[in-house]
């Protein structure tokens, strides 16, 4: 995003009074300088003329007290102080906020109810996207969204520190505490496997668990959970030969012919010609993908929209 000359203002209390401290934009040259680690290099990718560049980093060890750059000796090259490395940082962290900062503001200037964050499973992100997000997208266009694609622990953890409004998870939810959780779309699960494999599989056109006995299986953390107990009630531990968070790598790895991906339906429509896939017939063998979001944070005007348009 382009940026803007923002100053950082401090409130002196003996004298009343407002007085510039330092520019963002010093924050950001530096870590510009500090990636390039020429300050030539670096004044000719900012438009800055050297002496104004070199000035804003004295500027920084003046307004801080410390060292934060060394410069070779009669060239423009340069080295971080032990100082300048944590400065760089938290210089990072101060820009970032800024930026989301300026997001947030810009989002209720022009009354778009802020953003809203999710954290998605792998592999089903097309599925969000088109069932959920761009439905909704097209009823509230000025909405800023963001989503990233974690597995399902970890949506649990940005569920409970406030890092996501949403979470979209595609594999079985733990009971948790504090949080309301909203069964969506059911997923089947589905044997992937190389048409001519290395380990004699050929499956029929039914396929059950049992079938499944002595063969090396690729699978996810989340869908291992449940394979493993379902197993228990046939008398057999599954024979795990690659376990993963994402059922895509999963997928990736049984082609080599060595073993069969186990995978939900969202991680294997699209298939490589090599691969094959059948549908594994076990009514317990399924689950719920799951919205969910936390009891604790109040939610701004657009989840209560999203969480509307769900119900709906």
């Amino acid at each position: 995003m382009a940026t803007t000359k923002r100053k950082i203002l401090y409130f002196d209390i003996k004298n009343k009074i407002l007085f510039d401290v330092m520019d963002f934009e010093f924050y950001r040259n530096f870590i510009t300088v500090a990636e390039t680690g020429n300050l030539t290099a670096a004044a000719n990718k900012l438009s800055l003329a050297q002496p104004a560049l070199s000035n804003q980093i004295k500027t920084l060890e003046r307004h801080y007290g410390v060292k934060l750059m060394e410069t070779s000796r009669g060239r423009h090259n340069i080295s971080l102080t032990e100082a300048g490395v944590d400065f760089l940082t938290k210089a990072r962290l101060i820009c970032e906020q800024e930026e989301n900062i300026t997001i947030d503001m810009q989002n209720y200037k022009q009354e778009t109810n802020g953003k809203l964050r999710f954290a998605v499973s792998y592999g089903v992100v097309p599925i969000f996207l088109k069932n959920y997000l761009q439905p909704f997208s097209k009823l509230y266009p000025k909405i800023n969204f963001q989503l990233l694609e974690i597995p399902a622990n970890e949506q649990i953890t940005a569920i409970r520190n406030n890092t996501a409004d949403f979470a979209y998870a595609n594999a079985p939810m733990p009971n948790m505490e504090n949080c309301t959780c909203k069964k969506l779309d059911w997923e089947n699960f589905y044997v992937v496997y190389k048409k001519k494999n290395n380990i004699n599989f050929q499956p029929k056109q039914t396929l059950h668990l049992t079938d499944l006995k002595n063969i090396p299986i690729s699978t996810t953390y989340g869908c291992y959970t449940l394979l493993r107990e379902l197993c228990k009630k046939y008398n057999f531990v599954p024979k795990i030969a690659f376990i993963s968070n994402n059922g895509n790598t999963g997928i990736q790895f049984a082609e080599n012919g060595n073993s069969v991906a186990i995978a939900s339906n969202s991680c294997c429509q699209f298939l490589p010609p090599q691969l094959e896939k059948v549908l594994i017939k076990d009514k317990d063998f399924k689950f719920e993908q799951t919205l969910f979001w936390s009891n604790l944070h109040g939610q701004n005007n657009a989840a209560k929209l999203f969480l509307k348009f769900i119900g709906e």
